[in-house]
């Protein structure tokens, strides 16, 4: 109940009429409850500085299992042409959120979404590779280049 509706509350005990507007303001704001969480309480009954409750959102079990999965792709550094702040892992969360929210399952989603990581690792490997070729840091020869061109075929 609000300070007002409580104002008015106490002049009607003292035998004023209810105002035209209070069971509106009382229907309308439910009351307030300033009352501690329960973990909030255990806490302070233990004697112990309550901590705050952990905020978990969905793509964190996805980070969480990507990370794991490809934690080298977490080191590369993010090419001046990705988009700011969002390197290989956090596309693929990204992406797997776009996929959930046109309604394909998550498990799919995470599948489908690490598939294009794993092709776009392989590809950017092979571009290293060529590169590395001909700058003339790999095995001396040209055979090497073609090997590599024929792998990607």
């Amino acid at each position: 109940m609000s300070q007002v509706a409580k104002k008015a509350w106490g002049r009607m005990q003292m035998g004023q009429n209810k105002p035209l507007w209070y069971d509106i303001v009382t229907n309308l704001y439910p009351p307030m409850s300033f009352a501690a969480p329960k973990h909030v309480k255990e806490a302070l009954k233990k004697g112990r500085v309550p901590k705050p409750l952990a905020i978990v959102y969905p793509e964190d079990k996805t980070r969480q299992e990507l990370l794991r999965k490809y934690a080298r792709e977490a080191l590369r550094p993010i090419c001046l042409d990705e988009r700011m702040g969002s390197g290989g892992l956090e596309r693929v969360v990204e992406r797997q959120r776009e996929l959930i929210e046109r309604g394909v399952h998550a498990d799919e989603a995470r599948a489908l979404a690490t598939e294009e990581l794993t092709s776009k690792e392989e590809e950017r490997a092979l571009e290293e590779r060529v590169a590395r070729a001909e700058l003339g840091d790999a095995l001396p020869g040209s055979k090497l280049i073609e090997q590599l061109t024929m792998q990607s075929s």
